[in-house]
């Protein structure tokens, strides 16, 4: 299976820009009751120590409390403004996304100047942008050619604060993910994303396997590739995945492709001929576990002084 790497844009933009994103995190937070719920079953009903399950929020709630965290990353080029991948707030400064959308927003920047042309655009909120100034990728992430799946992680810092961020899950909560457990990607499919009126799409699924990066079984500390059937296609690259309490626990990345030969009979020579053929398997898709995006943004904020929260008094370079 080879992997299939999340990429959107026109032909001008193709030429300028093709790469990916990486993605940081942001501390964790606690899970939000909701209000007027109704209680959860009652363990035990005859003990003296029974409890109410929590109830989780449901799957609009979940939408309705991070849409406004949740950006389309593009650039603007030759009068003409186009999406290539999605990223989300971790805090009022920090998007998180994919390293190789990261390498798109350099290739952008190689042409344009550097802080120049790569923008957030808010979702659901007509001509509200903010402007990418730099971003960083993990170091461990390599754009080879191979089949090699690496930390695709990466960060960028925005001019200005952005409204609303999401929860990320903490690492005890991503270690205690199971295969069958929901998860929920809010992102920008390729053909549907517009920066002039982003609007984000909703797909769900289910954990389908969590293995370590070279695909093989791994304690729960180190099974940090989350397989998924939420449907995965161009621009979702940097999408958050939700669990069902409504904190990320991890962010896409791409899906598989599977391959098949085929045979075709050569209409002048009448000769069968084999021919390799590829196929797009956007409900096997792939993800990075919430882990990763802690790491690159503790690595952030030690090598780029200023872009804590608590240290904003001093702007980035």
């Amino acid at each position: 299976a080879v992997l299939g790497v999340l990429f959107l844009g026109s032909t001008v933009m193709l030429a300028l820009v093709l790469t990916g994103v990486v993605t940081l995190a942001a501390p964790p937070g606690g899970t939000r009751p909701v209000p007027g719920a109704s209680p959860g079953p009652v363990l035990d009903a005859g003990s003296a120590t029974s409890a109410a399950m929590p109830v989780p929020p449901s799957t609009k709630e979940i939408v309705t409390s991070n849409k406004g965290a949740i950006f389309l990353l593009g650039a603007e080029l030759l009068g003409r403004s186009e999406g290539f991948c999605t990223g989300f707030a971790l805090t009022a400064r920090i998007l998180a996304t994919n390293a190789h959308c990261v390498i798109e927003m350099r290739k952008i920047w190689d042409a344009l100047g550097n802080g120049q042309g790569v923008y957030a655009y808010q979702n659901e909120n007509p001509g509200v942008k903010f402007r990418i100034l730099f971003a960083l990728m993990d170091p461990a992430y390599k754009e080879d050619g191979s089949d090699t799946i690496y930390r695709d992680i990466g960060l960028a810092v925005v001019e200005g604060r952005t409204p609303r961020q999401v929860r990320l899950a903490s690492k005890a909560r991503a270690a205690d993910l199971h295969m069958g457990d929901h998860v929920y990607l809010l992102g920008f499919p390729g053909a549907l994303n517009s920066a002039e009126s982003p609007v984000a799409t909703l797909t769900s699924g289910i954990i389908e396997r969590l293995t370590d990066l070279g695909q093989r079984m791994a304690p729960p500390e180190g099974s940090v590739l989350i397989q998924h059937s939420a449907y995965t296609t161009k621009g979702t690259s940097g999408s958050p995945l939700f669990d069902e309490q409504g904190e990320v626990i991890g962010i896409n990345t791409g899906y598989y492709r599977g391959e098949s030969e085929q045979k075709r009979l050569d209409p002048v020579t009448g000769l069968v001929r084999g021919e390799m053929v590829t196929q797009d398997l956007q409900t096997y898709a792939i993800g990075m576990r919430v882990d990763l995006v802690h790491d690159l943004l503790r690595l952030l904020y030690e090598r780029i002084p200023g872009t804590r929260e608590e240290d904003s008094s001093a702007p980035p370079p």
